[in-house]
């Protein structure tokens, strides 16, 4: 079937906008919530990377962890964890026989992790399914992770085993009630050893039964059996987590939180283990049309002139894509840009020093956590819609062949470089522009500095080797630093890096790139004869620049 790009008329805005419900995917400002995305693991050198995942509430939480690699952000790791009310979860990156990374837990929290430790996989960047990167272990020792909340667990749910061996829904969804003649036994979802204790519950330090878990998949929640939703309430939030990259040999360790996202998912999005949804593109709900709109909130700011900006700046931010049609034919969209749009930013904040009086390095971690959906040349043959007249060429060029899309201009072949700008300040208030010529290695094919990658690790001047990154390294000659100690703009409002349209009366434009990240500066007294380390990680600061029509109150 063609499919071709849509664009929200002015109808669906005003039925968002009187629609009175909408809730919108935001950054968190109490640090808890549906999504959590940690910007960095690392095992390169001598470090190790901790991850803790807290559930802070009295309900039982599905979330899927999925670990994607520095180059492409393709998925290296994923796994279906199941939290019990108010527990944690405790993980380990660490070095891998074969030379990349796996994961390693002694946490007892029931999750659908094969073996422990687990090692990474290359699956998805090996043989067929290579993007031009490199295909060996190397590629797996640096990238990111996320924790999205799947749903909540309904204690309560009960499923109907009918003498046919076949489940049904026991509620009110007529379409999976048994039908006649058909004799059922009430069973309850999470607690299939029937003892009364709910399976993922914690009973002397152990969960009480997670093999409930494996029997629902291979059961009840097979394909033509119920949903796997079947059993869960809406994602409620409220989780929280962290990342610390720790270096034993010497002696530091950083903590970063992670980035908070609220209300990303309206619906259930628990899926099998081996799926690779739910990602970004399930934020919001299954269609636009006829479901509510959902929105955005962009930099706190709640209203203007009495219409809820968060609802305007989905609406009017970015074209709708259509990635499929649902069995009433009606579009479903991808939502990704609904967590790009939360996530861009025209410039990020942060110091950094290298002064050797403390022996000091610097490196800052960029991560474009949806990138790849806007470059990665086989997400793009997915969704990719024929070129001919009625497809508009949208996505595609005279050849049928996949372009980005925006706010990326580059698709991935071993890297998708996108410009950026380095301008320094030091301690007394000077700034200068960083030289393309001062930046190692050189920006490719002649063009200017640029990120390339999913994971950027950018190094402060010659002596810094924080993390000892080695796949992704951007350096700053000691001759373009400011000083010893100052702070770095790094601007992203290269051409084309934009989400929107033309600013009209009631639309919006968002400047930059989607964007998380932090600083880790290392600091050492071997001067004094100790010969520890001390490291200090903390998160980048940013900029948000929207440009809109003339009767959103001036913003």
């Amino acid at each position: 079937m063609k499919m071709k790009k849509k664009i929200l008329s002015a109808a669906v805005m005003a039925a968002a906008l009187g629609a009175g419900s909408a809730q919108a995917a935001n950054l968190s400002s109490d640090g808890t919530g549906q999504v959590l995305l940690f910007p960095y693991y690392t095992v390169q050198g001598n470090n190790e990377t901790l991850l803790t995942i807290v559930n802070t509430t009295d309900k039982g939480k599905a979330v899927k962890v999925r670990f994607r690699e520095a180059f492409n952000s393709r998925e290296v790791l994923g796994f279906n964890l199941y939290l019990a009310p108010f527990d944690v979860w405790v993980g380990k990156v660490q070095n891998a026989p074969d030379g990349g990374a796996q994961l390693y837990t002694q946490d007892n929290s029931c999750s659908t992790l094969d073996t422990n430790p687990q090692n990474m996989l290359d699956y998805d960047y090996s043989g067929s399914r290579s993007d031009g990167g490199p295909e060996g272990p190397a590629r797996k020792r640096e990238g990111y992770f996320t924790a999205l909340e799947m749903g909540e667990i309904d204690s309560q749910a009960t499923a109907l085993l009918g003498d046919d061996g076949h489940w049904y829904a026991d509620d009110d969804e007529d379409t999976l009630a048994p039908p006649a003649g058909v004799d059922t036994v009430k069973v309850k979802v999470w607690d299939r050893n029937g003892d009364g204790i709910i399976d993922i519950v914690h009973k002397n330090g152990m969960p009480n039964y997670c093999k409930g878990i494996a029997r629902n998949f291979s059961s009840m929640w097979k394909y033509d059996e119920l949903k796997p939703s079947y059993g869960f309430k809406q994602p409620g939030g409220d989780l929280m987590g962290t990342l610390a990259v720790i270096n034993v040999q010497a002696g530091s360790e950083a903590i970063i939180p992670g980035v908070v996202i609220e209300n990303a998912f309206l619906s259930v999005v628990h899926n099998n283990p081996g799926s690779l949804r739910p990602d970004w593109r399930d934020i919001g709900g299954p269609t636009i049309i006829p479901d509510p709109v959902y929105s955005v909130v962009i930099d706190g700011v709640p209203y203007i002139e009495g219409v809820p900006y968060k609802v305007r700046a989905y609406l009017d931010a970015w074209e709708s894509r259509i990635v499929g049609w649902d069995d009433m034919n009606d579009p479903i969209f991808d939502y990704v840009d609904a967590l790009s749009v939360v996530l861009m930013a025209s410039k990020v904040l942060n110091e950094y020093t290298v002064n050797p009086a403390t022996e000091a390095e610097t490196a800052w971690v960029v991560t474009f956590p949806t990138k790849s959906h806007y470059v990665d040349p086989e997400y793009a043959r997915d969704i990719t819609l024929a070129s001919d007249e009625d497809a508009d060429g949208w996505h595609v060029d005279g050849d049928g062949k996949p372009l980005p899309y925006k706010p990326f201009t580059t698709l991935f072949n071993g890297k998708a470089c996108e410009p950026v700008t380095f301008k320094m300040s030091n301690r007394d208030g000077e700034r200068f522009l960083v030289r393309d010529s001062d930046i190692s290695p050189r920006p490719p094919d002649g063009g200017g500095t640029s990120l390339c990658y999913g994971v950027n690790v950018i190094q402060f001047g010659s002596t810094s080797n924080v993390f000892e990154a080695k796949n992704t390294v951007v350096r700053i000659s000691d001759d373009s630093l400011s000083g010893p100690s100052g702070w770095m703009e790094m601007v992203l409002t290269g051409k084309n890096h934009t989400l929107g349209e033309e600013p009209t009366l009631s639309s919006h434009i968002y400047k930059g790139l989607p964007v998380i990240g932090f600083k880790m500066t290392v600091l050492g007294n071997s001067n004094v004869g100790i010969g520890a380390s001390y490291a200090a990680g903390v998160s980048h600061a940013y900029k948000r620049e929207v440009v809109a029509g003339s009767n959103n109150g001036g913003r």
